[in-house]
Order: C-alpha cells, then structure tokens, then sequence
C-alpha cells in the first residue's frame, strides 16, 4: 500500500468543518490547501462575504468576532498586518510564563510592553517635560492605559502613572539625559512603590543606565527600557 498523503487528510477534515469569519462572522466553508511538504499541508479559508483571508490554525472552531480583547474600549490592531482581532495569550520561556497578545489573522505575537512602533516624535533639544510627553504617547500607542503624568513636584520619583497591558499598576521615571542615567535615579523610582502602591516599576530614557544603577533596578525588580526614543 502506499503512503497516504497528508493533503487528501486535511481535505477530508475541513470539508466538514465550518468556521466563522474573524471579521465579519459569516460561515466560511471555501478552503485552500498549500502543501509545504507532503505532511505539512496549509489551510487558507476566504470569506465569501467580505473577501478576508485568514487561517483556521490561528483561531479556535467557532470563534466569535467580538471576542476580541478590548483595552479602554479601543481594539488595538496588529503590529504586523493592521487587522484589530487579537487574543491574550501567553508562552513558556526557560520555564517562566510570558504574556504576549497573538494576531488572529496573520499569527503573529507579541508583547506590547516591548514592542515599540518605528514612528517617534523623539527630538534632541527636546525638555524633560517634551520627553514625559513623548513617553506617555508611546506607551499609549503599546497598549498601556489611564496614562498620567504625575504633579511637577513631590511624585517621589514617579513621573508617570498608568496600567500596563496585562493590567498592573506602574509608576514610571523618565530620565532624557545626554549622559549615563546613575544609581540615584534608582533610588528615586524605587521609594515611590510603597507611597503610591504601585505593582510595577520602570525607569525609561533615551540614554542609558550604568552598571551600577542596572545592578540595583535588577534586583528590585525594576524594568529598564534604554534608548527609548
């Protein structure tokens, strides 16, 4: 007997299978099979109604549209193909689970607390105020939310505060140097949990950290985002 192709499988399956458009909901039963190899065929589904291509192995049997995540009741959109139909989910790394959101349309993941888009308004004569500004428009633009930057005074070293895409409360410090950002603006940060209650902790700058002041934001658990322009 001869091998049974991989291909006359997935046919067989996905003739029977129905599955909803992640856009527009309409049943979909119009398929294509691209062989990457003989064992590993690729489902391409298009929706007869509003014409979207996606594919079936992204998205649970029966997905309903508006299952989408919503954050401050603005869809985000995929970094990679622009489509707003994205799901929480998460991995494994070295045994640590990582948060990421997955693009139901094209597969691609990513972590919105690191991902940076390539547009940026960054300008070297710019103030320490242009910079929070800066700052809180970015992270707005990763899927951060209730965004703030604190009073010009007393925020015991916490320049803005916001919720971060998975929901913890960060008190953020921004630092636009043109030299190393030292140990001291560390310590600032880091009184700034227990007053304010803070989850979360990051210092961010357009310049970047000395060893030292790395040294002490690792171990306490203090997020570093350098060169953010």
């Amino acid at each position: 007997m001869g091998k049974r192709s991989a291909r006359g499988d997935f046919e067989r399956r996905f003739t029977m299978m129905e599955w909803k458009c992640p856009r527009c909901g309409e049943i979909c039963t119009d398929f294509k099979i691209s062989v990457v190899d003989d064992f590993t065929p690729e489902i391409e589904v298009t929706c007869m109604k509003c014409a979207l291509r996606w594919y079936p192995e992204n998205i649970p049997k029966n997905y309903v549209p508006d299952d989408t995540i919503d954050v401050s009741r603005k869809r985000l959109a995929c970094p990679n193909c622009k489509e707003k139909h994205i799901r929480n989910t998460s991995k494994k790394e070295n045994g640590i689970t990582v948060s990421e959101r997955l693009c139901l349309i094209c597969g691609f993941r990513w972590n919105p607390e690191e991902f940076v888009d390539d547009t940026s308004d960054f300008q070297d004569g710019m103030t320490g105020e242009d910079y929070e500004r800066l700052v809180k428009d970015r992270l707005e633009r990763m899927g951060y939310t209730q965004v703030r930057i604190t009073k010009r005074s007393n925020d015991y070293g916490a320049d803005i505060e916001a919720f971060n895409p998975w929901g913890k409360r960060v008190g953020i410090q921004c630092k636009h140097y043109k030299g190393s950002v030292s140990v001291h603006a560390v310590q600032e940060i880091i009184g700034s949990k227990p007053i304010y209650g803070f989850d979360e902790l990051e210092l961010i700058t357009n310049s970047h950290l000395t060893e030292n002041a790395k040294t002490l934001a690792h171990a306490n658990g203090i997020k570093i985002r350098e060169n953010f322009k």
